[in-house]
């Protein structure tokens, strides 16, 4: 029926009301709207101009996507302009959540058009420019900022400012147009999940970026997130490849002063995927200190600088599924004699107490494993036991 709708649509007004009457019985509003949509889709501005004029609304709240939202995913800016300005002619909603980030994602050159159609960049604005951040699109930021869309405020859905959206996606340029028009380079995380701006280039391995943003001032001593946040030196330690350049900056925020413990000395909440001890298809999450996160990546020289600079090399795990140094170092699915050695050289407990849930002892960590390279853990452990 969508079929025939859109063709007797294409015919005119007549054609259309003609065989609405025909079938009265069976086309409902749905069928209409469903028919819209499709003339969007296959790029027949006449059939959707005569189901807009004679009985469809341009907002079609019965679809799960709106036609304008539809008239986004065109591939060509042309079509998309075309369908665009005929929705808002037929007063089309401009103002619902999510459809000036798609535009800016989709096709930033239509941002004026929304403006002229009513656009509210007051409620709908942030979200506009934090999309723009992430997708690298400058000239939409531009125009963005030039409406006074707050440049601070967070995105809820993804939990960043601009300034932490174009660290996310490695843009240097949209990062130095931000800073240069007032964004606050130590605006704090978002309270789940969220890290500064700081955090996260070190988190995301943009080095270069980390750099530049302490250049310019960025705050070592940010706090973490209230819920699964990293501090700067957590942060750090989470870096994959690049050992030196990793150890560099490491050297350089703990020059700059940068806390090796957490506020209160709590064990992080940095969560990672820890083989359980009982199903290895499952996964459980650990909390630790920096100083456990560095011995469970087997991260040496960062273990180093952190217990140089007053770190507890027996930092106690947390309550679940906790480690401490010694325990994240044995159990670690790429073991690190090296490193189990140098803890054990600076006064690791082998005998620490184990977390009350789902905790090991450090040779029951490297026991469990059952990988070959454990064994040579398993045996520096031993022979670091008095029993043993």
């Amino acid at each position: 029926m969508t079929g025939d709708l859109v063709d007797a649509a294409k015919r005119g007004g007549q054609a259309l009301k003609g065989y609405i009457a025909k079938y009265s019985q069976e086309v409902f509003q749905t069928e209409l709207e469903e028919a819209l949509d499709a003339s969007i889709k296959l790029n027949l501005p006449a059939a959707a101009i005569t189901l807009l004029q004679y009985v469809v609304s341009s907002n079609c709240l019965a679809l799960a996507t709106r036609p304008l939202e539809t008239a986004l995913q065109l591939d060509s800016d042309k079509d998309a302009r075309k369908f665009c300005k005929m929705l808002t002619k037929f007063k089309a909603d401009v103002n619902y959540p999510g459809l000036l980030a798609n535009v800016v994602a989709d096709h930033p050159n239509l941002l004026p058009l929304f403006l002229t159609a009513g656009g509210n960049f007051d409620e709908h604005g942030v979200e506009a420019l934090v999309r723009a951040a992430e997708c690298g699109q400058l000239v939409a930021a531009r125009r963005l900022v030039n409406q006074r869309v707050n440049i601070h405020a967070f995105d809820n859905e993804r939990r960043m400012n601009p300034l932490q959206a174009a660290i996310f996606s490695c843009d240097k340029e949209m990062v130095h147009f931000l800073l240069t028009h007032g964004a606050d380079i130590n605006a704090p995380a978002y309270q789940d999940g969220g890290l500064t701006a700081l955090q996260l280039a070190l988190f995301n391995g943009s080095l270069e970026t980390a750099r530049y943003l302490l250049r310019k001032g960025a705050d070592v001593f940010a706090p973490p997130a209230l819920l699964n946040g990293r501090t700067v030196l957590e942060a750090v330690c989470t870096l994959a490849d690049n050992d030196q350049a990793r150890a560099d900056l490491c050297h350089k925020l703990l020059y700059a002063g940068a806390p090796v413990n957490r506020p209160g000395m709590k064990p992080s909440s940095e969560y990672d995927e820890i083989e359980n001890n009982y199903d290895d298809n499952d996964c459980i999450s650990c909390a630790r200190t920096p100083t456990q996160l560095a011995s469970a990546l087997g991260q040496l020289e960062a273990l180093k600088m952190l217990l140089e600079r007053g770190a507890d090399v027996n930092e106690a795990p947390a309550d679940e599924y906790g480690r401490t140094a010694l325990q994240a170092a044995a159990c670690s699915e790429t073991p690190h004699p090296d490193l189990i050695h140098f803890l054990l050289e600076r006064g690791a407990d082998v005998h620490a107490e184990p977390a009350v849930l789902g905790g090991v002892t450090a040779l029951q960590g490297a026991a469990i494993a059952e990988k070959q390279e454990h064994f040579a853990v398993a045996n520096l452990l031993k022979d670091a036991t008095p029993e043993g």
